[in-house]
């Protein structure tokens, strides 16, 4: 029974990361005073406290605390000290943990960006990695299908008064759609070419 219990965890914090893969580079929410940036780090942030709730019950389940080693682990870890010592010692902690105003780059959001990576080193193996590329692949396609909408004019959002013209998808940023366009472009060549792909996502 545990057994099971256990790997029903396991498979729910493989499911968080490949919906937040998938998801933060299309969330946007026009209601918000900040209509991208902040959505999709609530996004990072929801999915890394799920990961926690998901391993405090898993802790309870199995009565033990499984905990990463190795390099990878170790310096993510340490990454995770140095945020944790520069937000403590800030001037102005309120922008050390959440970040400024529109990016909301801080403490908060590195610490759940440094779970979800060990997360990821933790239960992505082999054909689960294969799914975390196909959920960024996903996402980053709806993003290039959004910029292509608007290039041709037919973006079903006014924008008027929110954003300046441009392509920007649901990126909120030119820059921003054109790197995320950058990602989408090998990681579909990789699907295209490898002969491992599942013939739903390969091409030919």
């Amino acid at each position: 029974m545990a057994t099971s219990t256990v790997q029903r965890l396991d498979l729910g914090r493989q499911a968080v990361v490949l919906a937040a893969v998938a998801a933060v580079p299309v969330a946007f929410w026009t209601g918000s005073l900040d209509v991208f940036q902040l959505s999709k780090a609530t996004l990072l942030v929801v999915a890394a406290a799920a990961l926690v709730v998901i391993g405090a019950v898993r802790v309870a389940v199995t009565g033990a605390l499984a905990v990463p080693w190795g390099w990878t682990p170790a310096s993510a870890a340490g990454f995770a000290v140095a945020v944790v010592i520069a937000a403590v010692g800030s001037d102005d902690r309120t922008v050390a943990l959440l970040g400024t105003y529109g990016r909301w780059i801080g403490a908060v959001l590195y610490l759940a960006c440094a779970l979800l990576f060990l997360v990821v080193v933790r239960t992505f193996r082999e054909r689960g990695v294969d799914r975390l590329l196909v959920a960024m692949l996903a996402g980053l396609t709806c993003v290039v299908a959004y910029a292509l909408a608007q290039h041709a004019g037919i973006d079903p959002i006014d924008w008027d008064g929110l954003l300046s013209d441009g392509v920007f998808a649901s990126m909120g940023n030119p820059n921003f759609a054109a790197a995320a366009m950058a990602v989408a472009a090998p990681l579909a060549c990789r699907w295209a070419l490898d002969p491992r792909a599942d013939g739903l996502v390969r091409g030919g």
